[in-house]
């Protein structure tokens, strides 16, 4: 019953916050209300490929898992098998900070983000990852829906971890970003809310480290270590787009690379129940312009491009498992520390679906 009324009082909360009246501050300069395309795809890159592990042989049965929201396992998906995994992000961008504390001001934004990642066993060693999102924004009523940007890519198994042992298990990953999301050419009247993607072709190679902890029964501590690194290409931009301008804009963006990294850890209490938290830090390079920027309405030069980026978020949630082929996760995503980013608040469902 407790764990009942947590719930519904979680659940008032939530809804509670999303029907505040939204703030409503002076025009921020025109390439900061872009940035909201960060807070969508620094999160769905981490490509998440997660397995239940159900091969640990130990004498008890290790749980069935669902989480983090973020960190991935190190675990691959068995040969064969398929991975399905959509989640939902309702986010609410309340600001844009230069440093922390110091807060431009800016325009309530609101996103919905569908993202579904497959994962399909190709050998013994190696998975294929396929992703897809979905984006609906909203601000200052005005409204846009589109497509994201696409990934594909893989995953390889460098060694499994050793239970008896201090051994962490490794995989490898390697993620290749298409740039199906709308970037350029915006509409001058919607405020920048169909911006669903960044135009580049991007490359992401990282390495997960994963080990799990015998505690006693059915508690069981997993935690995971995730470093990665994203290239980028250059970008070519006509008009108003993600990363600022106006009518007038034509030219290239040059991105620098950004350094994702994140720690999971998953504490088990029971065969379903499990609590779990990542501590996420992404550092995004500055992107340059050569070319036109363009004239504002005001008379003076467009901005486009912005500086080095840096974020500090943590992502606590509870999952509950209903078998070794179905789980579902909730949490929220909250920032503890940016500079020159858009601060922001998540809540976040996810479905584990195996078979």
């Amino acid at each position: 019953m407790n764990i009942k009324r947590s719930l519904r009082h979680g659940a008032f909360k939530i809804l509670l916050f999303f029907k505040q009246k939204r703030e409503s501050f002076s025009k921020i300069r025109a390439f900061l209300p872009f940035l909201l395309l960060f807070f969508p795809y620094q999160f769905p890159l981490f490509g998440r490929s997660d397995y239940v592990n159900t091969e640990i042989p130990l004498e008890l049965d290790a749980p069935w898992t669902t989480g983090p929201l973020f960190t991935p396992s190190a675990v691959i998906v068995p040969k064969g098998s398929i991975n399905i995994q959509p989640y939902v992000f309702v986010n609410e961008v309340r600001g844009h900070f230069i440093t922390h504390g110091f807060r431009a001001l800016g325009s309530t934004l609101h996103n919905v983000n569908f993202e579904t990642y497959i994962t399909y066993g190709l050998t013994h060693r190696m998975n294929l990852i396929l992703v897809g999102q979905l984006n609906s924004n909203e601000k200052r009523g005005k409204t846009y829906t589109g497509i994201g940007n696409s990934l594909i890519g893989f995953n390889v198994q460098l060694w499994k971890e050793d239970p008896y042992s201090l051994l962490p298990g490794a995989k490898f990953l390697f993620l290749e970003g298409f740039p199906t999301g709308s970037y350029q050419n915006l509409d001058p009247f919607l405020g920048g809310v169909d911006a669903t993607g960044d135009g580049c072709f991007s490359t992401r190679i990282g390495i997960v480290f994963g080990k799990t902890f015998h505690i006693r029964n059915y508690i069981w501590l997993s935690s995971r270590l995730f470093l990665s690194t994203n290239f980028f290409h250059p970008v070519s931009v006509e008009g108003l787009n993600s990363y600022g301008g106006s009518l007038h804009t034509k030219g290239r963006v040059y991105r620098q690379n950004s350094f994702p990294a994140s720690v999971g850890m998953e504490l088990s209490f029971s065969k379903n129940l499990s609590v779990a938290l990542d501590i996420v830090s992404t550092y995004i390079g500055p992107a340059t312009f050569k070319g036109n920027p363009g004239v504002l309405i005001n008379g003076q030069s467009a901005t486009v491009g912005y500086p080095s980026v840096y974020q500090i978020s943590l992502a606590p949630a509870v999952e509950w498992n209903f078998s070794s082929q179905f789980g579902i996760i909730m949490g929220g995503v909250f920032t503890v520390f940016d500079k020159n980013d858009d601060r922001f608040t998540s809540f976040v469902c996810s479905i584990n679906i195996n078979k």
